[in-house]
């Protein structure tokens, strides 16, 4: 059975069942025993803590390590779930570990019912609703509304970015606090007549990690030139990249793409969401097309990394930070969902 390890100050309170010095152990688990976890962690009584077994030998120094924050083994999937129902953060994955922050004290985001969810998606007020993520559709756009992937596109982005997992659809009632743009701190581009997602141009796009090789889809004509463009990056520039193929109709539309262009997966796959790292554009003679690699970050680390995912542009960008790296577009993801960075 697991249990809870916390690390405390010494001349801290805490509610456990063994007081070995600086440590406390907790073996009956339940809603209160997260709610206090999350105060004393904010506070700072709390120095860290781990769930994992009794019997692990190593479990004062997870506890310790933890900086803040609450360490899950990796197996203990049910306890994950709970945790997130009730507002903690993933941080990140490791192959044995889970890291999860501590709600804030009050949520930034009303909650509301489904529907109004849906009438309220594209306002400046953040909301969330509930939601079985088994149960959603990226077409339903009673709930999506202009974001739902037979419009304007999005309805993949917010889930992920939400904190949805590829595992949690094949789990029937693990509740989902699904967010609206505002709720996500994101930001329209669509307004803009150049948008990628408005400019009459067709547009094939893959996303990729840094270890992925030369694309192989049949999805561009010309992939010869395309795996030379790949082969010839710089391979230190980002972990993650987006290949975007342009094809122009009978006008040479411009087309324009702010730093943090969300790109989305085509169907909710687990895998990353990714958005451009700099502004970039380019002009599109008729007929032709004009191929683009840019670097990019992730925005959703709980997922998987894209492996030659299609993709494609969504009407949303997340503003990035200043001196915006990984790391830090992480953390801001983080903090926007509701954690601590």
């Amino acid at each position: 059975m697991p249990v809870l390890v916390v690390a405390v100050q010494r001349d801290s309170e805490a509610t456990g069942v063994a007081d070995l010095a600086d440590m406390f152990v907790v073996r009956e688990l339940g809603p209160e025993t997260w709610v206090r976890l999350a105060l004393d962690l904010r506070t700072g009584k709390a120095v860290g803590a781990a769930v994992t077994s009794e019997s692990r030998s190593d479990a004062w120094r997870l506890a310790h390590a933890a900086d803040g924050r609450l360490l899950v083994d990796s197996s203990e999937e049910e306890i994950v779930s709970s945790l997130n129902h009730h507002g903690w953060t993933r941080i990140a994955s490791y192959e044995q570990q889970i890291v999860l922050a501590p709600p804030t004290e009050t949520s930034p985001n009303r909650s509301v019912s489904g529907h109004e969810f849906g009438r309220l998606i594209e306002g400046d007020e953040p909301v969330s609703t509930l939601v079985d993520p088994c149960e959603v559709s990226l077409d339903d756009g009673q709930l999506f509304g202009v974001f739902a992937s037979h419009r304007l596109g999005g309805s993949s982005a917010l889930l992920a970015m939400s904190g949805a997992e590829k595992a949690s659809l094949r789990i029937e009632n693990r509740r989902l606090e699904l967010r609206n743009p505002a709720a996500l701190g994101l930001e329209r581009v669509d307004r803009d007549p150049w948008s990628i997602v408005t400019a009459p141009v067709q547009c094939v796009v893959l996303g990729l990690s840094s270890r992925d090789d030369a694309p192989s889809r049949a999805l561009f004509p010309e992939l010869d030139a395309v795996s030379q463009l790949w082969e010839a990056r710089d391979r230190d520039r980002a972990d993650f990249w987006l290949m975007i193929e342009l094809t122009g109709s009978e006008v040479d539309p411009p087309v324009w793409m702010p730093a943090g262009q969300i790109f989305e997966q085509k169907s909710f796959t687990g895998r990353q969401t990714l958005a451009t790292t700099a502004a970039a554009g380019t002009l599109v003679s008729p007929g032709h097309r004009s191929t683009l690699l840019l670097p990019a970050f992730c925005l959703d680390p709980h997922l998987g990394s894209p492996a030659s995912d299609p993709m494609r542009p969504t009407p949303l960008r997340s503003p990035l930070p200043r001196g915006a790296t990984q790391d830090r577009v992480w953390q801001q993801r983080v903090v926007a969902r509701g954690g601590q960075a």
